[in-house]
């Protein structure tokens, strides 16, 4: 028979530990957590399976009197409408005296009391900063143990949808939490909770292309819509900075796709649209998924910076360190007005209208003939010329790939064009200019000038 008092030498045991309900206790020798403690635990092992033995119930957490997780969002969105409108807006209440929205955020039990961070609205973007190559989760409430919707890897963008809300009390407080676009909440900073920075604001999301086909024609499309079979609206090059418009989106099959903008002169016009042009577009920026490459990746706010300082230091993909010159010989060139003593203009001509062709004039002395496909870069284009514009040659022409470029000024514009093709046998031969005289095409046959400089 069991000896009746063993129960009273347990009770004895554990009437020698001591109850403290000090949130910042910590003894592990002891097993003894305060509840901050218990937090950060719990937090760092979500999300965690149930148990087998429950896995067939559902928890509700009431933690801002509204539902949890496991409650319709949509409808409990709805109720936070009425409830803002019935004692906020109707009655003119939750603004201060500049008004700025103040108070609002909600009660998480056990954790603290959140607020609106004043000037939080939507629209901002932010980059996750985070140097220890984690990615940013996006969960699809504001509880952490809500579900993951998504990631942000290290050095991509998110898109705020509304105001920024940080805990002013309890063991989480000076936590931020932030609601995105399209969906979703993440953690802006963790750093008072002993947490890293996760999230910083950028005035501008850029990306640069960084996959190259090795194709004359360029190496990505922008199409019009997400669609990848919308219509084409321009072809980037290798190099090409761009910036994005929107939040990203997933396809079915796993591609993410970006809506981008960039500048005016860059890529490639379609060949035949009867759409009218546009800087806006839909690019693939990651097809990893379905065994691709990554075509973009992220642009840290220095390097766009600098490139924004000084476009044409920035692009390498295009740009020959050393061209050919007249002599035959190599070596670096650039533009010598100082020994350019003639006066030269040109006039040009023999683009293909139907087919869109026109000729870039660029920074540095870079064949981009009509009809090849090759189209240069953001940071290396000037402007485009078309039939009839006249330029004034302003220093000695070069020979570079085959082709002789020359420099030019139209208006206040300066650079490099190409003039006409020196090596007949190739596919795409072509003379794009011709000289003016006194207002008249000038008759190469009495001269040979055309041929020297």
């Amino acid at each position: 028979m069991a000896d009746l008092d063993e129960p009273a030498d347990d009770a004895e045991v554990d009437a020698e530990v001591e109850a403290t309900f000090d949130s910042a206790t910590l003894d592990p020798s002891q097993q003894i957590y305060g509840l901050l403690w218990l937090l950060r635990k719990r937090s760092a092992m979500m999300p965690a399976a149930k148990p087998a033995s429950i896995a067939s119930l559902k928890f509700l957490i009431c933690a801002d009197g509204y539902g949890g997780p496991d409650a319709d969002p949509p409808e409990r969105e709805k109720d936070k409408d009425r409830l803002k409108s019935r004692d906020g807006k109707s009655k003119g209440k939750g603004k201060d005296k500049k008004g700025g929205q103040s108070g609002g955020g909600r009660n998480i039990p056990g954790v603290g009391k959140t607020e609106i961070l004043p000037g939080s609205g939507k629209g901002t973007w932010w980059r996750n900063v985070g140097t220890d190559g984690v990615d940013v989760i996006v969960r699809e409430q504001f509880h952490l143990t809500s579900d993951e919707v998504s990631r942000v890897p290290p050095g991509q963008y998110v898109l705020q949808a509304g105001p920024l809300e940080v805990f002013v009390s309890g063991p989480a407080t000076g936590l931020q939490r932030l609601p995105v676009q399209p969906q979703g909440w993440v953690t802006v900073d963790a750093t008072s909770v002993g947490g890293p920075l996760y999230l910083e604001k950028v005035t501008s999301p850029r990306w640069k292309v960084v996959f190259s086909s090795g194709s004359m024609k360029g190496d990505i499309v922008v199409r019009q819509r997400v669609s990848l079979d919308s219509a084409e609206v321009a072809v980037l090059t290798c190099g090409t900075h761009v910036e994005q418009a929107g939040p990203l989106e997933l396809t079915e099959d796993g591609i993410i796709r970006m809506p981008i903008n960039f500048a005016e002169g860059v890529g490639r016009e379609p060949l035949s649209s009867s759409s009218p042009k546009t800087r806006t577009g839909w690019v693939t920026c990651d097809a990893t998924a379905q065994g691709g490459p990554k075509f973009f990746e992220p642009v840290s706010p220095q390097e766009a910076d600098a490139h924004q300082r000084n476009p044409a230091a920035q692009s390498s993909s295009a740009i020959p360190q050393d061209a050919e010159d007249d002599e035959g010989g190599t070596g670096p060139v650039a533009m010598n007005p100082s020994s350019w003593e003639s006066n030269r203009i040109w006039k040009v001509s023999n683009l293909d209208d139907r087919r869109g062709d026109q000729l870039p004039i660029v920074k540095r002395p870079e064949p981009f003939a009509p009809g090849t496909g090759r189209i240069p870069p953001e940071d290396l284009m000037v402007r485009l010329l078309h039939n009839g514009d006249v330029v004034e040659q302003i220093g000695h022409s070069k020979k570079v790939r085959g082709y002789m470029v020359m420099p030019v000024k139209i208006e206040q514009d300066e650079g490099w064009v190409v003039r006409r093709v020196v090596d007949k046998n190739r596919e795409h031969a072509g003379v794009w200019f011709h000289e003016m005289v006194n207002g008249e095409v000038r008759d190469r046959r009495k001269s040979r000038r055309d041929r020297d400089d």
